[in-house]
C-alpha cells in the first residue's frame, strides 16, 4: 500500500478542550475558489471611533475593491504623525492592505517607519507586523533580531512574551533550523504547559518537520479548525494510520465543506487550495493502487502561479486571476493583532514543481501502455508516431486519458513537425479540461516544452479562452505563438486582433507594430483607407492613448491621417493628435492641431469647433502664449449663449490674467 516509512514519536500530554471559535469559511462556485480575509469590520469596537473622514473614504474604496487607489491614498496621505488612535487606525488599515495583497516587503518597510518618539506599545505593534512580513519572506534571522530586542526589554506582558516566544520558534522553522525549533518548543511547553490551539498547531508542525507524525496527529486530535484537520490528515498519512485512499477522501470532504459554507476566517484557521492539493498529491504518489496525480498537480501549479510556496499566501482563486477580491466578515483587529495567528504551513506540506507534473505525465503514459498491452520496447522508447496512432483511436471525449500522453511525448519529441503537432493536441486538451493557466509554466524560455508554436486555429482558440478568463497576458502570448493565420481570417483581421490584445496585455510596442503593419497593408493602390477601415483602427489607438502611450499613438495617428480620404476623419484625427501632443507637454503643436481641427467647419464655431478652440486656448496658456490664449477665450465668450458657459469663460480669462501677473512678477523680481 504505502511505500513511505515514518518513525513514531513520543506524545506530549495536552489538556482537552472544546473549540469555541465559530468557523467562518468562504466558498465560491468552483473547486479552486476560496476567498481571503476582509480588510476591516465595522462592528469591531476597536475601530468604531476615532478614525478620520479620510479613512472612511478609503474604506469605501476597499469595499468597492478599488485597491490600487486605496493603497495610494493610504501611502501618501493620512493624518499627522501623532501617537493617537486616528493615526494608528490609518496605519493598521494600510498594514492589512499589504497583507491582503501579499506585499510583504512593503509591509516590512512601512512598519519600520514609526517615529522614534512614539510609545513602545505602538513600536511593538509595528514590529509585530515587520516580524510577520519577515517570516513570509523566509528571513527568520532578521525576524529574530526584532523578537529578541523585545524579549530582552523586560517590558512585555505575559501574553506578549508568549506570543514573541512562539514567533521565535516560527523564525527557526522559516530558516529550517529544526534542532533549535525543537529545543525552543520543549522549553516553551515546560514553562507554560500550553494547550492553546495555535500552540498545538505550531508544535505539530515541529513534530512533522522532525518526522514524528504520530505525535503531530495526537496533538491535533481535538482541534476542528480546517488547518488543523488537514495537518492531521497529512500526519496520519505519513504515520500510516490511514491509507492513501482514505486520506484523499477526508481531504476532499474538507474541501467540500469549505465550498459549502459561505465565509472564511483569517489567521489560524486559514486554509488554501494548494495545501489540500499537496496532501492529495502526496497520497497518490505513495500508493500503488491510485492513478498519477496529473489533474491535481496541474491545479496545484496553477494555484501557486509558478511562485515558491513560501509566498503562496493567497486563498483559493479562479485560474488566471492575479488579484483577490475582498469579501466581508473578518475583523482587521483579529487579522493584524490576533495572538493566535500562526505563519503559513507551506514549509510542512510537500512542495511540487513542473518537474513533478512531467513525471506524472510519464507515469500516466506508461500506465496506459501497460494497461493497453502496447509493445513494450516501442512505446517506452518514446515512439511518437506509434503513440499518436494509438491516441487517435481513443474516443474524442476521453481528454483526461489523452492529455498526459501528449505531455509525456512532448518531453522528447523526435522532430519539429511532431513537436508542433503535439503542441496543438496538448493545448487543445488543456483548453477542453480548463487548465490553460498551466501553459506559462510549461512553455517559454528555459521551460520544459520550450517555445510555444501553434497552428492558427488552435492559437485563436487558446487566445479566446484566455480572454474569456480575463488572462490577457496569456491571450497575447497565444497570438504570438501562431505560425500561420487562422483559417477563414484575412491577414489584416488577424493583425488587428493581435494588436488589440497585445495592447490590453501591456505589450504596447508589439501592439503598435501590428497596427502599423495593418495600416500599411490595408490601404488601396492610391494609399487611402476607407472610412470604415479608419474607424476600426482608431479604437486600439485610443487604447494606447488611454494607457499613456502617446508617442506610439502619435506615429499611428499621423499614419492614419495621411491615408484618410474623409474630411470628417481628418478633423477628428487632428483633435486626437492634439490630445497626445498636449499629454506629452508639446503645447504649441497641440494648439496648432486643435485649431486645425476647429477650423475645418464653420470657422470653428460649431460644437466640435468650440471644444477644439477651448483646448487650443488651454494649450496656448500652458505654453505661456498669453495673448493668443486670451484672443481665443474672448472669441468663445462673445459667442457664448448660456449663463453657465459665460461664467466658465470669464473664470478662464481671470485665471489667464492671474497667470500673466505671476509671470510679470517673476520677470520684475529677476
Amino acid at each position: 500500500m504505502n511505500k513511505h516509512d515514518s518513525r513514531s514519536g513520543t506524545i506530549i500530554p495536552v489538556s482537552q478542550f472544546i473549540v469555541a471559535t465559530a468557523l467562518l469559511l468562504a466558498g465560491l462556485p468552483s473547486y479552486s475558489q476560496l476567498s481571503s480575509p476582509q480588510l476591516y469590520d465595522n462592528n469591531d469596537p476597536s475601530f468604531s471611533t476615532e478614525f478620520s473622514p479620510e479613512l472612511l473614504n478609503v474604506r469605501t474604496l476597499v469595499k468597492a475593491n478599488v485597491l490600487d487607489l486605496a493603497q495610494l491614498i493610504l501611502e501618501t496621505e493620512g493624518p499627522p504623525d501623532l501617537p493617537n488612535k486616528v493615526w494608528l487606525n490609518w496605519e493598521r488599515q494600510l498594514w492589512k492592505l499589504y497583507q491582503i495583497r501579499e506585499n510583504w516587503q512593503g509591509l516590512y518597510q512601512r512598519a519600520r517607519q514609526i517615529p522614534s518618539a512614539f510609545p513602545q506599545k505602538i513600536h511593538r505593534e509595528a514590529d509585530l507586523q515587520a516580524i510577520h512580513a519577515l517570516l513570509k519572506l523566509n528571513d527568520g534571522k532578521q525576524a529574530r533580531v526584532l523578537l529578541r530586542k523585545h524579549l530582552s526589554s523586560g517590558r512585555l506582558l505575559e501574553l506578549e512574551r508568549r506570543r514573541f516566544r512562539k514567533l521565535i520558534i516560527e523564525s527557526y522553522l522559516a530558516d529550517d533550523l529544526l534542532t533549535e525549533a525543537g529545543v525552543a518548543m520543549k522549553n516553551y511547553q515546560s514553562d507554560f504547559d500550553s494547550a492553546q490551539e495555535d500552540w498545538l498547531l505550531l508544535s505539530a508542525k515541529i513534530y512533522l518537520k522532525h518526522n514524528y507524525p504520530g505525535a503531530a496527529a495526537n496533538l491535533l486530535s481535538t482541534i476542528t479548525l480546517p488547518a488543523a484537520r488537514l495537518l492531521r490528515i497529512f500526519s496520519r498519512l505519513k504515520n500510516q494510520s490511514i491509507d492513501p485512499a482514505r486520506a484523499i477522501s477526508e481531504a476532499q470532504r474538507l474541501f467540500a465543506e469549505l465550498r459549502f459554507l459561505r465565509k472564511f476566517s483569517s489567521g489560524r484557521s486559514a486554509l488554501k487550495a494548494h495545501q489540500i492539493l499537496a496532501v492529495i498529491i502526496y497520497a497518490k504518489h505513495f500508493s500503488d493502487e491510485l492513478p498519477p496525480a496529473v489533474d491535481e498537480l496541474e491545479q496545484y501549479l496553477i494555484e501557486i502561479g509558478g511562485r515558491s510556496c513560501a509566498s503562496c499566501a493567497r486563498g483559493i482563486r479562479p485560474p488566471g486571476k492575479a488579484e483577490v477580491s475582498i469579501p466581508y466578515g473578518t475583523s482587521i483587529d483579529h487579522a493584524v493583532h490576533g495572538d493566535n495567528a500562526v505563519a503559513d504551513a507551506d514549509n510542512v506540506y510537500p512542495q511540487y514543481t513542473a518537474s513533478d507534473l512531467l513525471a506524472a505525465y510519464k507515469a500516466a503514459a506508461l500506465a496506459e501502455a501497460a494497461q493497453a498491452e502496447l509493445p513494450h520496447a516501442r512505446f517506452l522508447s518514446g515512439d511518437n508516431l506509434g503513440w499518436l496512432d494509438y491516441i487517435m483511436q481513443l474516443p474524442a471525449k476521453q481528454v483526461a486519458r489523452k492529455k498526459p500522453l501528449y505531455g509525456y511525448l512532448l518531453q522528447n519529441p523526435k522532430d519539429q513537425f511532431i513537436r508542433r503537432q503535439l503542441n496543438n493536441l496538448f493545448v487543445t486538451a488543456l483548453i477542453q479540461s480548463e487548465r490553460i493557466d498551466i501553459i506559462p509554466q510549461l512553455y517559454g524560455a528555459h521551460k520544459p516544452f520550450g517555445k510555444l508554436a501553434l497552428s492558427g486555429d488552435v492559437g485563436l482558440e487558446l487566445s479566446n479562452a484566455a480572454l474569456a478568463m480575463g488572462n490577457f497576458r496569456l491571450a497575447a502570448e497565444a497570438n504570438q505563438a501562431v505560425t500561420e493565420i487562422p483559417q477563414g481570417m484575412e491577414r489584416t483581421d488577424w493583425l488587428l486582433h493581435t494588436a488589440r490584445i497585445s495592447i490590453i496585455a501591456g505589450d504596447y510596442d508589439q501592439g503598435a507594430k501590428d497596427l502599423m503593419l495593418w495600416i500599411e497593408e490595408s490601404d488601396d493602390a492610391s494609399g487611402r483607407l476607407e472610412p470604415e477601415q479608419t474607424d476600426r483602427v482608431l479604437q486600439p489607438i485610443f487604447d494606447l492613448q488611454t494607457a499613456n502611450q502617446h508617442e506610439l499613438a502619435l506615429k499611428l495617428l499621423h499614419a492614419v491621417n495621411t491615408r484618410s480620404p474623409s474630411d470628417r476623419h481628418r478633423r477628428e484625427i487632428a483633435y486626437w493628435i492634439a490630445e497626445s501632443y498636449q499629454a506629452t507637454r508639446q503645447y504649441t503643436k497641440a494648439a496648432n492641431y486643435f485649431l486645425f481641427s476647429a477650423l475645418q467647419k464653420k470657422n470653428g464655431f460649431d460644437q466640435w469647433g468650440e471644444a477644439a478652440r477651448y483646448q487650443a486656448a488651454q494649450s496656448l496658456l500652458s505654453a505661456n502664449l498669453i495673448s493668443d490664449s486670451r484672443a481665443l477665450f474672448k472669441d468663445l465668450l462673445a459667442r457664448a449663449v448660456t449663463d453657465s458657459r459665460k461664467t466658465q469663460l470669464k473664470q478662464k480669462l481671470q485665471e489667464l490674467w492671474l497667470h500673466e501677473s505671476s509671470l510679470n512678477s517673476v520677470e520684475s523680481f529677476q
